[in-house]
Formats: C-alpha cells, sequence, structure tokens
C-alpha cells in the first residue's frame, strides 16, 4: 500500500503483481531449497500436477513445468528463462520478466528495471546502451508472447516500443522540491527553464527538443516508423502518442534552424576557366546541363510498393549505380503522398531490380 504512489492492485511492480511461491514436499523437495529462476501464475498448474505424478495427457497449457528444478538436488536454482504478466482487465501494460530485469510496454515510454541492482524498482535503465541486448532480447520475447498468447493490450492500445527522443522525466526535481516536469508547463514556473539541469531533465516542458524518433511505435498490430506516418498524417498524427513521437512530421513543432531555408550560397561560384571573347570554332565536347550522380531527397517517381507484404506504405528501391547501396532521406518531406512531378534536382532512376530494403512498416510480432 502506497509503494510507487500506488493503493491498488494490477500494476507491474514486484509489490504489486509479485506472487510469493512457498511449497513443502518433504519426502521429494529439498528442505530450504530456493528457486530464482522467473515463473508465472499459468505455470503453476502444469508443475503441479507433475509433482503430483497426474498425466494431463493431451490438455495443453499456457504455463510451462517448473518441477524438474523443484526435484533436483540443487540447493539454490537459477535458470534463465522469460515470463510474461499483463493486466488483462484494464488491458493497459504487458511485461517481459527474467531472473534479473523486467521491461515493461504501456501507454507512456518503456520501462526497464535492473531487478538486482535496483531491487524496488526505482530507476528505469531503458535507453541506456549497457542494457541494450537485454533489452532487445525482454522485447522480442514480449512481443511474440503477445500475438502467441492473445495479450488484449496490443489490440487496443498504441505502444512505445522505443522511448520518444522528446522524453521528460517522471521523477521529481531536485532543484525544485515537490514538482515534476509536467509544473513547468505552467507559466509561475516557466523560468525555472533557465536552470540546465531542469531543462536536461525535463527538454519536452521545456519546449527546446523538436526531433523524430527514430524508432518504431506499435499501433494497431503494427510497428511504423516517422516515415510512414509522413504519408498519411491525418490519421496517424490524431494519435497523441504518435504525434509526440514524431513530432516534426505531425507539425507539432519546427526545428531551429534547420526549418529556414538559406538566402544564399554559402561560398561565390567560381569558374574552372576564365572566359574568352573568341567563340568557339567547333562544338563543346562536354555539357553544361550533365547530370550528377547526387541522389535527390525527393524520388522523381512515385516510390514502388512491396507486392508480397501486408503494409500500404511505399518503400523505395535502392539504386544500383556504383553498386553501393542508396539511401533515400525522407526526414524533410512535407506532403501527405508522393510527389508525381519530377525533381528539381537531375535524379538517377530506381533499378529495376526488386527492392532490398524492408517496408516500413510491419507487423508488430515477430513471425515464427
Amino acid at each position: 500500500m502506497g509503494e510507487h504512489g500506488k493503493f491498488n492492485k494490477g500494476k507491474p511492480y514486484k509489490t504489486s503483481a509479485g506472487v510469493p511461491f512457498i511449497i513443502r514436499y518433504p519426502k521429494r523437495i529439498k528442505k530450504g531449497k530456493v528457486v530464482k529462476t522467473a515463473y508465472s501464475s499459468p505455470d503453476f498448474t502444469p508443475t503441479i500436477l507433475s509433482l503430483l505424478g497426474i498425466t494431463y495427457g493431451d490438455a495443453t497449457f499456457q504455463g510451462i513445468d517448473g518441477s524438474d528444478e523443484l526435484l533436483d538436488n540443487a540447493q539454490v536454482n537459477s535458470r534463465e528463462q522469460v515470463r510474461f504478466i499483463t493486466n488483462a482487465k484494464q488491458a493497459n501494460w504487458i511485461a517481459a520478466v527474467d531472473r534479473d530485469h523486467k521491461l515493461i510496454l504501456s501507454g507512456g515510454p518503456p520501462v526497464l528495471f535492473d531487478l538486482k541492482k535496483d531491487p524496488d524498482e526505482l530507476h528505469n535503465f531503458h535507453g541506456n546502451e549497457t542494457y541494450h541486448d537485454i533489452t532487445e532480447k525482454l522485447e522480442t520475447a514480449l512481443l511474440v508472447a503477445a500475438k502467441e498468447y492473445k495479450f488484449p493490450f496490443t489490440h487496443t492500445q498504441t505502444i512505445f516500443i522505443n522511448r520518444p527522443v522528446c522524453f521528460d522525466s517522471e521523477d521529481q526535481i531536485s532543484q525544485l522540491p515537490y514538482r515534476v516536469c509536467d509544473d513547468l508547463r505552467k507559466r509561475k514556473y516557466k523560468k525555472n527553464c533557465k536552470i540546465d539541469e531542469v531543462s536536461k531533465m525535463c527538454p519536452d516542458a521545456c519546449g527546446i527538443c523538436c526531433e523524430d524518433t527514430k524508432g518504431v511505435i506499435g499501433y494497431e498490430d503494427s510497428l511504423i516508423t516517422c516515415n510512414v506516418v509522413k504519408f498519411n498524417r491525418k490519421m496517424y498524427c490524431e494519435d497523441p502518442k504518435i504525434s509526440k513521437f514524431c513530432p516534426v512530421t505531425c507539425l507539432i513543432c519546427v526545428p531551429i534552424p534547420s526549418s529556414f531555408p538559406s538566402k544564399g550560397p554559402s561560398s561565390p561560384p567560381t569558374m574552372s576557366h576564365p572566359p574568352t571573347a573568341v567563340p568557339s570554332i567547333s562544338p563543346s565536347t562536354s555539357s553544361i546541363h550533365n547530370p550528377t550522380k547526387i541522389i535527390s531527397w525527393i524520388p522523381s517517381k512515385p516510390p514502388t510498393v512491396s507486392s508480397d507484404s501486408p503494409s500500404n506504405y511505399p518503400t523505395i528501391e535502392p539504386s544500383s549505380i556504383l553498386n553501393k547501396p542508396t539511401a533515400v532521406v525522407t526526414n524533410e518531406i512535407t506532403y501527405d503522398s508522393p510527389p508525381i512531378d519530377s525533381s528539381y534536382m537531375p535524379t538517377i532512376e530506381p533499378s529495376s531490380s526488386s527492392s532490398s530494403i524492408p517496408v516500413n512498416s510491419s507487423s508488430m510480432f515477430p513471425s515464427g
């Protein structure tokens, strides 16, 4: 009661979702045995049936049988495996847990707890490069399980898979006792954004962050990027989570100074040869309009759509020129659909070979 400021069950914290499991079986289970392996409530049924020697034939369970760990001679068991918990009633979060870590996906930014270093679950390590591998492992396992077990949350919520770039801490501001980042949106507290520590902790509330997130966000069982959002702003940007994830694409803010075009060339034009007063007798063998091999940021033809993908969003085929993969940057396109007019800058025609770049919109759940 009262931990993390909560007064009810149904939360992903250990003090709310954690269930102690104490078992006594003198003839078969070693006295004082400790099992540190992660298990969840659905595992109780197959485990207890096995301990009682009851076979359940063709019956299937979502849980796994952990009786082998209880019955072996080890004093401490600590197997590596990932289990899952969710609040099925309110369907507002899902979590993956292993022996030492817990990843929580919800309507807010993702949370990663280090249960060994931080057993009280007070510090969010998501986004810390040190935890990259474990984050990826838990994230993949959780999305696979969400599809297999049909967690209701993934069908009803927009999920932050990656943390938005413009992210404010939910912690109390140490320089402003009893105040959090949201308080800085009020006029009387806004002046505190001039404090460096405060502005770094609350870049969004202080209005100093305007950048699209490079990762993915879960939307209606699919993973989408800000580049996908760009082609249908009207539909996607109505979702406040997507507009927070892609504030530039959704026109929530304008980055400075990149939003202001240059008023002139950065350096004066130069000539490779000085002009002469004598006209040329023979025609020139070079063309002053020879197209360059610079790839335009705006494709000269509409991007093609992959025929074998369920996505409705176009993918751009790579150019085969110079045998180098072409990265088409689309971060500054401001239209809602691909252009049909050619770019002002000559471009290289797209290769006729099939694209090797995956579609921007993919299933939220890994196949297999």
